[in-house]
């Protein structure tokens, strides 16, 4: 059976939380499970994305926005992994 974003929800939230919080080697921490379990999930690799970006490892979030665009459809989403992409260039 498949993970679905229910079971990870918590601690994505957790991780969001950290993030806003500025508390960023535990939000790296966070997400990093969620995207294990869920790696297909578009949002969770734009946070983590995000999260590695400020933590200054960007060819991390670079390699998780560009993961971001091959998810996603969603042309906002889509505009906050490019953005992410083009701020590292």
């Amino acid at each position: 059976m498949a993970a679905s974003i229910d079971n990870y929800e918590p601690t994505y939230q957790q991780a969001m939380t950290a993030y806003v919080q500025r508390n960023y080697e535990v939000a790296a921490t966070l997400v990093d499970q969620v995207v294990q379990n869920l790696p297909d999930d578009p949002n969770t690799h734009l946070l983590r994305g995000h999260i590695y970006y400020v933590l200054q490892h960007y060819d991390v979030a670079k390699e998780e926005y560009q993961q971001v665009l091959g998810l996603t459809n969603d042309l906002e989403i889509i505009g906050f992994a490019k953005n992410g992409i083009d701020n590292i260039n």
